[in-house]
């Protein structure tokens, strides 16, 4: 009989997508396969306390004798870094990027700025930083505005005058010291999910998703990425079998630039010349009922069940990756 093995799942956390990682850390309980593994949910509250049976426990009992974590957070602590170096230190493997690659895909500027110097395209764009004058923009209205961490769109905007960026400004200040103001680049909103290990090769492009939010939003914003219905999804997008091919690689290539393993999720503009632009990357994408990975991961053949094995043995054979 083969070993079980003990999975801590983590979910929570104190970044402003704590909701969504509670949808994500439900589903992935609900999906891991209980034959091949013992799951442990473990809730981290939004002011840092870690809980396992609804008892409050210091992180390092709550991840005693877990041969692995899988880690169903979000944003700040979760994807940033903070929790991987926190494992790395006590020896527990974890799915996801490592501590490195989290910092920089957390970090939209950075990712920018690596990724364009791989050839990626990313739309122009300055920063900003609180309590510091305005850097001149050298592109005209439309523009966004977001924080330069953080996810699921929280605190991004679209501004078309001097008068909504001051709000945007506002608003976006409120989640991070910095903010990235970026040229708006109209054109089709897709995202791409990469997985490791998958069917033979190392790094695989799973089915295109094109987005395309009702009339009302400006882009897919948080409140459309987690209303039913609020967007429609298409999968796999409806674009060219060349055009679909362009992206996938381009999709690696960053993927590959971070420096990101086992799984993440691309986004990206396409532009009516089918440039691909890069928008952000995500490398702990959502695992709710309505997120995007698995939508993209069904369409290749592997459901909830079958995808989070896939990245649990990701985890616990690191070394062979």
């Amino acid at each position: 009989m083969s070993r079980i093995f003990n999975i801590a799942v983590l979910y929570g956390g104190p970044s402003s997508e704590h909701e969504v990682s509670l949808n994500t850390g439900k589903n992935i309980i609900q999906s891991i396969n209980k034959s091949k593994y013992s799951v442990f949910p473990v809730f981290i509250s939004k002011d840092g306390g870690w809980f396992v049976k609804n008892q409050k426990v210091p992180a390092y009992v709550a991840l005693r004798d877990v041969d692995a974590v899988f880690n169903a957070m979000h944003g700040e602590f979760g994807e940033d870094g903070a929790i991987q170096s926190f494992l790395d230190t006590l020896g527990i493997a974890y799915t996801g990027s490592d501590k490195k690659a989290s910092m920089i895909g957390m970090d939209k500027a950075l990712t920018k700025h690596l990724c364009e110097k791989s050839g990626i395209k990313t739309a122009r764009c300055v920063i900003a930083e609180k309590r510091k004058s305005l850097p001149k923009m050298p592109f005209s209205y439309p523009i966004v505005v977001k924080p330069n961490s953080g996810g699921s769109s929280v605190g991004v905007q679209i501004v078309n005058n001097d008068s909504q960026l001051k709000k945007a400004l506002q608003n976006a200040f409120k989640f991070d010291k910095r903010v990235i103001i970026e040229k708006f680049v109209k054109g089709k909103e897709i995202t791409i999910g990469i997985l490791q290990n998958f069917k033979g090769r190392k790094f695989f492009a799973l089915p295109i998703t094109e987005i395309i939010p009702e009339e009302k939003y400006d882009f897919f914003d948080y409140d459309a990425k987690y209303r039913p219905g609020a967007a429609k999804e298409i999968t796999p997008a409806e674009i060219s079998p060349s055009l679909a091919l362009k992206a996938q690689r381009i999709a690696i290539d960053a993927f590959r630039t971070i420096g990101a393993r086992h799984y993440s999720r691309i986004d990206f503009i396409i532009d009516k010349n089918e440039d691909v632009y890069l928008l952000e990357i995500n490398t702990l994408p959502g695992m709710t009922s309505t997120s995007l990975l698995p939508q993209q991961a069904k369409k290749a053949g592997l459901n909830l069940e079958k995808l989070t094995h896939h990245l649990i043995q990701l985890a616990l054979n690191e070394e062979e990756l």
